[in-house]
């Protein structure tokens, strides 16, 4: 097996499910009775493990979250159950699905080819499942805040214009 991260940091994550459960039948249901919404019009966006949660989050409610955005994401982290799990769903609610992925992201001992080749299989998944998907290997792009701000802007153009 191979070790991904430092010793202390073994056993990191596995509370997604908790998390998109609280915000499908609690956040979002409180949100939408406060707030002027359109309740059958919600998105999700994410970096990195954002990315993948919202990934994972458009597989188990594809009726809810139909424009998504995946940016950088760290699907290396559960590549083979998240592979796994687009196979199994039923994605043709999911309107717009954009993806990226820098040519110079790294996290810890993840190098930046690991990153494209975990994304390039995601997108082989997800466009023969979904109508509408954005793939762009961003040249150059590095995985942090500043290189995801710049990527904003088109990404927002495509999901909802």
């Amino acid at each position: 097996m191979r070790t991904i991260f430092a010793p202390e940091l073994d056993g990191i994550g596995g509370e997604g499910e908790s998390y998109i459960e609280y915000m499908v039948h609690e956040l979002k249901p409180m949100i939408d009775e406060k707030y002027r919404t359109i309740t059958d019009e919600t998105s999700m966006a994410g970096s990195s493990m954002g990315g993948l949660i919202s990934t994972y989050a458009a597989c188990k409610y594809p009726n809810i979250f139909k424009r998504v955005a995946s940016v950088s994401s760290a699907y290396w982290f559960t590549q083979d159950e998240i592979e796994q799990l687009i196979q199994k769903s039923e994605l043709s609610d999911i309107e717009k699905f954009y993806l990226d992925v820098g040519t110079n992201e790294s996290s810890g001992t993840i190098d930046s080819k690991r990153y494209v080749e975990s994304s390039e299989a995601i997108y082989t998944l997800l466009n023969k499942k979904i109508k509408d998907v954005k793939f762009v290997i961003a040249e150059g792009a590095v995985h942090n805040e500043l290189a995801w701000r710049d990527r904003v802007p088109a990404i927002f153009d495509y999901l909802f214009k």
